[in-house]
């Protein structure tokens, strides 16, 4: 039997998604963001704005698949008594860490948003998730509260392409893992430049990656031709609502970018699975 299709880093392809590899975990990943959302009547707020069948957008078909398989994977050998303690940095309020606690995972799931602390506490009352524990904790968006060498795994699903000052964060995961941990990260890459990670700050993230951090998967190319993209994605990504494209206007404004029109964004994936370099 050969390397699985996520034993690997680089970009995502668009073959992969015609794999039964692929598939197999998808429909497990189905299956528990069916059950997660027949309760989000109980738990979900009017003020929450992201996307509520995260599994269904353009590019989270494949970073939950690539994630929930490095953290198998890394958590199918330890006994039942040691849980892998694992953080999900920028977690918003979706599906994904209950899985992972039905795999026995205990899993922090951090972010800056009081919306989401509120209900991802009112989810975690109401939605079945063990054997693995479940608990929310708030980060002012620079630092984690958590000890030095303490966790397991540490995976972050496009997000560190929102934060103004990744390096710090990227220092701050390097810190809380432990030196045999894994730090399992996607994020999205603007290969056009007109928002979100541009090329040249793409560079500048694997430069700080790179001091950090290295690959505990081979780095991978993918044929231009087989990356996996906004626009050729099953779904591919659509013009964004009134409220969405609002806030987005506000941080390109705060962050002095400028609009990118009404052209569709060409998004891409890039994710690896790295280990921390010596401390």
């Amino acid at each position: 039997m050969g390397p699985h299709i996520f034993d690997r880093s680089g970009f995502a392809a668009l073959s992969d998604l015609k794999t039964h590899t692929w598939r197999d975990i998808y429909e497990r990943l189905k299956q528990a963001q069916t059950e997660f959302l027949a309760r989000s009547r109980d738990f979900r707020s009017p003020e929450y704005i992201w996307p509520r069948d995260p599994l269904r957008t353009w590019s989270r078909l494949w970073e939950y698949p690539y994630v929930y398989h490095h953290l198998h994977r890394l958590g199918s050998d330890r006994p039942k008594n040691k849980p892998l303690k694992v953080a999900d940095v920028g977690s918003g309020v979706t599906f994904f860490p209950f899985a992972l606690s039905r795999l026995g995972c205990d899993v922090s799931c951090v972010d800056v948003d009081p919306v989401c602390e509120r209900d991802l506490n009112a989810a975690i009352g109401v939605v079945p998730h063990g054997p693995g524990q479940l608990c929310f904790v708030r980060t002012d968006g620079q630092n984690l509260s958590f000890e030095d060498a303490s966790l397991d795994a540490v995976y972050s699903i496009s997000v560190l392409e929102h934060v103004p000052n990744f390096e710090q964060i990227i220092r701050e995961i390097h810190r809380v893992l432990k030196p045999s941990g894994r730090l399992v990260l996607t994020f999205d890459v603007d290969y056009r430049g007109d928002s979100q990670l541009t090329v040249e700050s793409f560079a500048k993230a694997m430069t700080v990656l790179d001091d950090l951090f290295e690959h505990a998967s081979p780095e991978r190319p993918v044929h231009p031709k087989n990356i996996l993209h906004s626009l050729n994605s099953p779904y591919a990504l659509k013009t964004d609502s009134l409220l969405m494209a609002l806030r987005k206007a506000i941080v390109r404004r705060l962050r002095g970018r400028k609009s990118p029109g009404k052209h569709p964004r060409h998004l891409a994936i890039y994710a690896a699975c790295l280990t921390p370099r010596s401390k």
